[in-house]
């Protein structure tokens, strides 16, 4: 989102998005994806690149292929599937490879002291933030994987006030309004048209912005 939401900005008129799944499974911001789309990134879902063409050493296209959707693979996201001979261009001039950060949680604590997935994060509990080492806690990127910085700051926050639990009392024990807070959340979904999920709450806030076609002339 970034990167086609700054090229845009930095003056391309014609931005477009390939993404090998579909948008469903898109794990950007909500929010990032309407405000794109609003801003006129071109987006191509269950598509995926194949190869760069150059003439005279210059990128002309990217060559890419159709993807179907077939069983879920690891992450619980249906795993896409090359469709044969649905090859087709997409016109280029600029190609930015976009694919994400990774984890390296094994380059800061060893493998055979705590607990580390298969997609290099610590795994923690949701609610304490504590691992498989009673003394080691953690939160943020290296235990979700790349995110919001407000998620962040959250895990930081409910993370000290277990650390101070734990350093002053040996234990680390939710409360009650800990266990509400954690299924409050997990009732959030963005939609314009979603209800709010009981009476009497209350709307949340969005900060203004600058029409779409005005955002896009600057960073401001």
């Amino acid at each position: 989102m970034d990167c086609v939401r700054s090229a845009l900005r930095s003056g391309f008129t014609d931005v477009n998005l390939i993404y090998r799944r579909t948008r469903a499974e898109m794990p950007a911001d909500p929010v990032e994806i309407m405000e794109a789309e609003e801003e006129g990134v071109q987006f191509h879902f269950l598509v995926a690149p194949l190869k760069i063409v150059a003439e005279n050493g210059k990128v002309t296209g990217l060559e890419c292929h159709r993807m179907e959707l077939g069983e879920p693979d690891a992450s619980g996201r249906r795993r896409p599937v090359v469709i044969e001979g649905s090859n087709f261009i997409i016109e280029s001039d600029a190609i930015v490879p976009a694919i994400g950060q990774v984890c390296v949680v094994d380059r800061v604590l060893p493998p055979e002291e705590v607990e580390i997935s298969r997609w290099k994060t610590l795994p923690a509990d949701e609610i304490t933030k504590t691992t498989n080492q009673p003394y080691i806690f953690g939160g943020g990127d290296c235990v979700t994987g790349p995110a919001t910085l407000i998620a962040a700051l959250a895990d930081g926050k409910n993370a000290a006030r277990f650390i101070d639990q734990f350093l002053t009392t040996g234990q680390t024990v939710p409360e009650n309004t800990d266990y509400l807070e954690k299924l409050i959340g997990q009732m959030g979904v963005f939609s314009k048209k979603k209800k709010m999920p009981y009476q009497d709450s209350t709307q949340k806030l969005h900060p203004p912005v600058m029409e779409p076609q005005e955002r896009i002339k600057s960073f401001v």
